[in-house]
């Protein structure tokens, strides 16, 4: 019997030893709750700005409608132009093709806004600050009026329709995220003369690195890319890595833009080894607070706003991405809100892209309208089709991660159990067989401290993520 217990004890020391070498557990966070931002869309009645992903089944039933949808669209886009239009005679493609190589410029004369083509005619009596005398004449040489706007030009109509579609963007994450302390931030509109001023600040900034200062207000961000730089990605650096700064500035207890600004300057290299970017106007100017905390700056909401992106990249490899935000209630100008802009804007755009790159002319004012209509609507699908694949696509992404931590969660949950089964076991062994696990003590004496550090190591991860 003796010689059986001392066997048994043995079996017990190395079953013990070699279970709690190979216990283990993960040291990474766990997140067990997903949510998603989506941008609203302008499509369909029903649109979160929210998601979750038990919302997964609906969104692939969306996706699923809105592909059979766009397709429909499609069909009667193609319909209408085989039975209701016609080729335009060669004297009509020619008039069609010099006004699309006015670009912009022939669009605001259409509208009559004079205000908005004197952007690129001459510098105004009122400038922007650092504004320099010297910028004048090649802000207005960049920007000269040619008989033919080039295709990387901020004024050419497919950049121009790129900057309406960003100006949607931003003005959707502004409504989405709020201002400083969740502020509600107005909606934001857009007009001629702000187009125009993005435009001319793009087309300059493209060959100097740096802000014209020619207008304030507007009050400009500027951004440099590569080719495939989207909205989203300028929004990126401007708003989500700025307020990082600006929120973590603000814990320290600094209470102004200039407070912030004289810190960042004296503890640059600080601030560097924290933030891949230590600035924080970009994100005040989004938000209507370019002055934030000073005594004589009372924010004020953004009425309109221009967006435009030079694609010249010629001089730096780059593209100019401008926005400008203007408080200023318009005199002599007219507002319009992003739908009713982009739809007046893509009126003119479709007429002549159909002639020009289509050589196709509507037979009728009717037809012609109808595929306006139509084209519209595919885009707006298509739009709100991308979106929900993309939150679709992060979503499903978030639940095979979520599936994955709840593993992590069980692994954490038995490696508390296992090892303290391990640091009950071996001390027992310690308590009642001192001597027959006398030449093992110093490993059970480690392999307690070790299993215990493993507890209280797992305890701390499951407490962190609350599931303790």
């Amino acid at each position: 019997m003796k010689n059986k217990n001392l066997a048994l004890i043995a079996v017990l020391s190395a079953g013990f030893l070699i279970h709690g070498m190979s216990t283990a557990y993960a040291d990474d966070p766990m997140t067990l709750k997903s949510e998603s931002s989506l941008v609203p869309s302008e499509t369909g009645p029903e649109i979160k700005t929210r998601y979750t992903i038990e919302d997964i089944p609906s969104l692939e039933n969306d996706v699923n409608y809105l592909i059979k949808e766009f397709e429909e669209v499609e069909a009667q886009i193609k319909n209408v132009e085989e039975n209701g239009v016609t080729k335009p005679t060669a004297e009509e493609k020619a008039a069609a093709q010099a006004q699309w190589d006015k670009g912009s410029i022939g669009f605001f004369e259409e509208n009559g806004s004079y205000e908005a083509i004197n952007v690129f005619r001459s510098i105004p009596s009122k400038n922007g600050v650092n504004y320099k005398e010297s910028t004048g004449p090649e802000y207005l040489y960049l920007n000269r009026i040619g008989s033919k706007i080039d295709k990387g030009d901020s004024r050419s109509l497919d950049n121009m329709k790129y900057g309406i579609e960003s100006l949607r963007v931003v003005n959707a994450k502004r409504q989405l995220d709020g201002g400083i302390d969740g502020r509600s931030l107005s909606t934001i509109g857009i007009s001629d003369f702000d187009m125009a001023v993005a435009q001319a600040n793009a087309n300059y900034s493209n060959t100097n690195r740096n802000h014209a200062s020619v207008y304030g207000p507007p009050y400009e961000n500027l951004h440099w890319g590569g080719p495939g730089f989207t909205a989203e990605d300028a929004l990126e650096g401007w708003w989500n890595e700025e307020k990082l700064v600006f929120d973590y500035l603000r814990s320290m207890g600094l209470q102004s833009r200039s407070e912030m600004e004289d810190y960042i300057n004296r503890n640059r290299a600080e601030m560097k080894s924290k933030f891949r970017n230590p600035q924080v106007g970009h994100y005040l100017n989004l938000v209507d607070e370019l002055g934030w905390g000073r005594q004589w700056w009372r924010g004020e909401d953004t009425i309109s706003a221009g967006y435009a992106r030079n694609f010249d990249d010629s001089r730096y490899g780059t593209a100019a991405i401008s926005i400008v935000m203007n408080p200023s209630t318009p005199t002599n100008r007219t507002v319009y809100s992003i739908d009713d802009y982009e739809a007046k804007f893509l009126a003119y755009y479709n007429k002549l892209d159909n002639i020009v790159n289509k050589n196709i002319k509507a037979v009728d004012k009717g037809s012609l309208e109808e595929i306006n209509l139509l084209k519209n609507k595919s885009s707006k699908i298509e739009k709100e089709l991308k979106e929900k694949k993309d939150i679709l696509a992060k979503l499903k992404k978030e639940k095979a991660k979520l599936n994955y931590n709840n593993e992590k969660y069980i692994k954490l949950k038995k490696s508390v159990e296992d090892n303290r089964i391990v640091v009950k076991a071996a001390q027992f062994l310690l308590d009642f067989a001192p001597e027959k696990v006398s030449h093992v003590k110093p490993r059970l004496l480690n392999l307690i401290a070790n299993s215990e550090a493993k507890v209280k190591k797992a305890q701390a991860i499951l407490a962190k993520n609350g599931m303790l």
